[in-house]
């Protein structure tokens, strides 16, 4: 049996429906039974498959994103906590803050301003007035240098000494 075979019309729902709650195409395919190139399989296949299985990550992308933006800005929530008032349980209501986060700011801002919040900062280094930086790279020996001493000798003695055939 082949996998486009094993296909069935109703796990077009149920794919939207697990994209939805955030499946990859491998959890999908676990849900199946399936490997997840038969996922990928299928949707190339099947249009309607593909459009149920791209609304669902798209449901779900919104959803994070939303929460993203939320987490930067701060949002407050109502909230309930029990509490031992003489002796007795008592539900208190009250409404939570939370701040905004830094972490979920730069997030968003380096993701939807890139030019303004990238971390990377570029500098232009160059010479004089604009001009390109020049720059000399001489050659130096170090060893045995002119007439014997040990000291460094440049490139241009380099290639004028002669050759002492007798220490060869």
């Amino acid at each position: 049996m082949t996998a486009s075979s094993t296909f069935k019309i109703e796990y077009i729902i149920q794919a939207r429906n697990l994209a939805k709650l955030g499946a990859t195409n491998r959890d999908i395919a676990d849900f199946f039974g399936v490997s997840e190139r038969t996922i990928n399989r299928w949707v190339l296949k099947y249009p309607d498959f593909a459009n149920a299985v791209r609304i669902g990550k798209a449901a779900a992308d919104n959803r994070v994103e939303a929460s993203l933006y939320q987490r930067a800005v701060g949002y407050s929530y109502d909230c309930q906590k029990v509490l031992m008032v003489s002796g007795k349980p008592e539900v208190v209501e009250f409404v939570e803050h939370l701040p905004p986060d830094i972490t979920a700011c730069s997030f968003w801002l380096r993701n939807r301003r890139p030019k303004q919040w990238r971390e990377k900062q570029t500098a232009e280094i160059t010479g004089q007035n604009g001009a390109p930086i020049l720059a000399r790279i001489e050659r130096v020996i170090v060893g045995e240098g002119h007439s014997g001493s040990d000291r460094p000798i440049s490139s241009s003695e380099w290639d004028n000494d002669p050759v002492d055939t007798e220490k060869m």
